[in-house]
């Protein structure tokens, strides 16, 4: 199972892209919306059902798009 994060600068969805294709049994899950190392409820729900059946096939590899929180500056007026 491979699991990437489409915003993932350190390891882009090419390098899956790359390697998937040498494993005859295998999920390819691309997280929308995510950057590397994201885990989430539908990514582990895909990873359990990979691993009690041993199948690749019949799994939909495809999760809803997780938006990323608001970039946040801290307030000036409480740093002082």
């Amino acid at each position: 199972m491979f699991v990437s994060g489409d915003l993932d600068a350190a390891t882009p969805l090419s390098f899956t892209q790359h390697v998937a294709p040498g494993f005859i049994n295998r999920i390819e899950v691309v997280s929308r919306g995510q950057g590397h190392t994201e885990w989430n409820d539908c990514v582990d729900l895909l990873y359990r059902r990979f691993v009690e059946t041993g199948k690749a096939a019949g799994i939909e590899p495809a999760c809803p798009a997780i938006p990323r929180p608001p970039f946040r500056l801290p307030d000036a007026r409480r740093a002082n």
